[in-house]
């Protein structure tokens, strides 16, 4: 019946002028192609078949586009010529340099043990549906306490909209796009880092693929897949215990916002729309970053430890919600949280512009251990190199898309879709990012505007840039 109805529906435009129907069966193609995709990939979850839901939808977008196109109906040719402007220009240039760490002065050297490192990452996590950056529902009470005696950045980026790049960008300081296509020796450079400085570590939690692939991080004690289990912090204590003369870097990576979308009955607290639950599965995270601040604090090491809440990414959510979130860069899957709290450094909210690649020179500054080869990333503001850079831009990738974003400390954002020939340009007046201003730019403009974001491009032709 449903097949009979579709084919019903294309028969009322069987009378009309041949451009005329051109044009209809076009508008209507779209509409027929996405209500039957809707029963297939509306799932509560989104756990069903969310790669050929991917898929399905460029596979919709771009061919409605491009018929749109063909009847001259399409609204963004002029866009078009902008974004054609962009190949050229990329085209025409090299690359950003590459910038080498070496190491140098350190907050903690000399004889004395170096403080121990906790890594909390909560999967798919938006900074601005937290209560600690601000959100109306406090959903995250512990993160807040936390943050009072902790660096919190304001505007810290994913370096991609997917675990493993965003994961392996802070393990290597380096990007990487639809395929992990650097060397074993780059991609766990923390770890090598690490060994460098007598670490023991340990990992928990989702994302384990950096780390047994990587020569350098597999030696790691493994822990749960959950990353947050009463045995884990039985585990971390016996180690502890076993080596009293040795700093433990430990890395637990719970589920935070990632699909599915559920929670108990008893966390239900907001509702049950999606949102809701969402704000709901951050609340539950921020309550197992409790639990890992309790165990610290029980075991008389949280003083002198090194710790840090962050993201890997963020999900889809408000204008922008969908069910391809891992192939988007708009706000609310790039906008994620970083606090970290250091001994003997005063709380204060870092406002400059950093990312994942931030992480392995902000540790090796920090730490004072040396990287081999180049990095992306400038550290954690916590030198004077790494703290004042102007109007400084960080990037990020879609790991399922050729799409790259550029975020600028002087409010612009850019997203290019390299492959599918998309571009928008939003403003910091915009946090949702409804409205895009590449029509208030001429095509000079818009390259001139994109200059770090090409030169970024050219520099990832044949390893995040396919």
């Amino acid at each position: 019946m449903y097949t009979v109805a579709m084919l019903n529906v294309w028969s009322l435009f069987e009378s009309e002028a041949r451009t005329a129907k051109l044009v209809s069966r076009t508008a209507v193609a779209g509409i027929l192609l996405a209500v039957t995709a809707y029963p297939l990939f509306n799932h509560k979850t989104w756990t069903y078949a969310i790669e050929g839901n991917r898929e399905f939808s460029r596979f919709v977008s771009g061919s409605v586009r491009g018929l749109l196109t063909v009847v001259g109906i399409s609204d963004r040719r002029d866009v078009a010529r902008k974004e054609a402007r962009l190949h050229v220009a990329a085209a025409e240039l090299q690359g950003l340099p590459p910038r080498f760490w070496s190491g140098g002065s350190a907050l903690f050297s000399g004889s004395t043990m170096p403080p121990h490192i906790f890594i909390f990452v909560s999967d798919a996590t938006t900074r601005t549906r937290m209560g600690v950056y601000g959100y109306e529902r406090d959903n995250t009470p512990n993160l807040k306490v936390f943050a009072e005696e902790s660096l919190l950045y304001s505007h810290f980026y994913s370096a991609s909209s997917a675990t493993f790049q965003g994961v392996m960008a802070m393990f290597s300081g380096a990007y990487s796009g639809r395929r992990a296509l650097m060397g074993d020796d780059i991609r766990t450079r923390l770890c090598t880092g690490l060994h460098e400085k007598g670490y023991r570590l340990m990992m928990a939690g989702i994302g384990y693929d950096i780390f047994e692939t990587g020569k350098h991080c597999a030696p790691a004690e493994k822990m749960s897949a959950e990353g947050h289990l009463p045995a884990d912090y039985d585990q971390i204590k016996k180690s502890l215990q076993s080596n009293p003369g040795q700093p433990h870097f430990v890395y637990q990576h719970v589920n935070g916002g990632h699909n599915p979308w559920q929670v108990a009955a008893e966390d239900e607290v907001y509702g049950k729309g999606k949102p809701d639950i969402y704000d709901a599965m951050l609340r539950v995270a921020d309550r197992q970053f409790g639990d890992l601040i309790a165990f610290l604090k029980k075991e008389g090491i949280y003083d002198n430890s090194i710790v840090i809440f962050t993201a890997d990414h963020g999900i889809g959510l408000g204008f922008h919600m969908d069910k391809s979130s891992y192939s988007n860069l708009y706000a609310q899957n790039t906008d994620i949280p970083f606090v970290m709290k250091i001994p003997g450094v005063a709380a204060r909210n870092v406002t400059g512009h950093y990312t994942h690649v931030d992480l392995l020179p902000g540790l090796a500054e920090i730490l004072g251990f040396s990287v081999a080869g180049p990095v992306a990333g400038y550290g954690l503001g916590l030198s004077p190199a790494s703290a004042a850079i102007p109007d400084r831009c960080v990037f990020s990738i879609a790991e399922y898309k050729n799409t790259v974003a550029m975020n600028c400390q002087d409010g612009k954002k850019m997203i290019w879709n390299v492959e599918e020939k998309i571009l928008h340009i939003y403003g910091a007046d915009d946090p949702l990012e409804v409205r895009d201003l590449i029509d208030d730019y001429s095509e000079r403009e818009v390259v001139d505007l994109a200059r770090p974001l090409l030169e970024f491009v050219a520099a990832g032709r044949g390893t995040y840039i396919q």
